[in-house]
């Protein structure tokens, strides 16, 4: 819908660069990428390394563990990433789509400050903003 490059996000905190955290329709989930068959979608991947204090890891360990810990209280929205696409800033609780949960985990746990509100990342602006 975007005609972006990019069109998914996910964080990760694994050195194997393996598990991954995000949303998709189906919620929170856990993406394990070196177990893929497809080709296809491990090809056009991007990845951007953060070096962070152990303080800011330990913060961001803690809240990809409370989102696991709680996935059932969190669903996608379909209807958020819409908005977003219109430039439209969203403030919905406990629901998100890929890119805003992104951009909401860098910021509280003080990875990253964000240039702009967390609901108005799409994946390719994470590109365009670290690189």
């Amino acid at each position: 819908m975007s005609r972006c490059e990019y069109t998914h996000a996910s964080i990760s905190i694994d050195e194997e660069e393996d598990l991954f955290y995000s949303f998709n329709l189906k919620g929170f989930v856990e993406e394990h990428w070196k177990n893929r068959k497809s080709k296809h979608l491990l090809s056009g991947r991007k990845y951007i390394h953060l070096y962070v204090t152990d303080e800011v890891f330990n913060k961001l360990k803690e809240e990809l563990e409370a989102f696991k810990n709680r996935k059932s209280e969190f669903s996608y929205s379909a209807f958020g990433t819409i908005l977003c696409l219109f430039k439209i800033p969203t403030e919905f609780k406990k629901r998100y789509f890929c890119s805003r949960f992104v951009a909401e985990i860098l910021n509280s746990s003080g990875a990253h400050q964000l240039r702009r509100t967390a609901s108005l990342y799409l994946p390719v602006h994470f590109y365009k903003e670290f690189i």
